[in-house]
């Protein structure tokens, strides 16, 4: 007859098991989830780079120059007015980038070989993305649904929720996700509410463009 001492050390050993078989299908998550983020921080690594050459040819142009002559300064004069004229050319060709009632930084998000496919807003309360104008997104493709809503902010939600309930508030404050569509059934704006942190904003905005990214390039073949 099994005695309880030996009842206790079986009892004790499924529970390392268990405990064992969790951390594994753990790892497992994770091993995916960090996949998938090295691929995010690849695209972000490659904004970043094109955004790094633009800083320095603007740093080199505001280099200051010693007693600048009065052609020198007549020469610059055209120069900015071109510029902001092509500033406002570009924004005028690009219908949809900047609608009425958007807030916050701009960043661009691009498909394959670099076609603008949609463009984002980081404001204090909120991350908007709005779909480029004739750029069709399909809110079920994998990469946003599986990666972005239910791993990033499905992760973010459960951590929010944990935290909510220790500190009593009710759930109130997270983060959330809003996702409208189109009359074709297409993407329109996505909206993600209470971040809270720059480290949130940074993931998020990283994982919207890589994710839109692969929709984009998978739908087109």
């Amino acid at each position: 007859m099994e005695s309880a001492e030996q009842a206790d050390e079986g009892s004790r050993v499924r529970g390392i098991l268990d405990a064992r078989e969790y951390v594994a299908e753990k790892i497992e998550e994770h091993e995916k989830e960090a996949e998938m983020l090295k691929k995010c921080l690849e695209v972000i690594d490659s904004v970043l780079g094109r955004a790094s050459f633009t800083k320095a040819s603007q740093l080199r142009s505001q280099e200051p120059e010693a007693a600048p002559t009065a052609e020198a300064a007549e020469e610059a004069a055209p120069r900015v007015d071109a510029a902001a004229a092509a500033a406002a050319a570009a924004a005028a060709a690009a219908p949809g980038e900047a609608p009425a009632g958007e807030e916050g930084e701009p960043f661009r998000i691009e498909g394959g070989g670099g076609t603008h496919i949609a463009t984002g807003y980081v404001a204090p309360e909120r991350i908007t993305v709005v779909p480029a104008e004739g750029v069709r997104l399909d809110p079920e493709a994998g990469p946003f649904r599986s990666f972005f809503r239910n791993g990033v902010v499905a992760r973010m939600e459960a951590r929010d929720a944990a935290e909510a309930e220790a500190e009593g508030r009710g759930g109130e404050g997270g983060i959330s996700l809003s996702i409208e569509t189109n009359e074709d059934g297409g993407m329109g704006r996505i909206t993600v509410g209470g971040y809270r942190t720059e480290e949130r904003a940074k993931e998020i905005t990283g994982a919207l463009r890589w994710s839109l990214s692969r929709m984009h390039e998978e739908a087109s073949g």
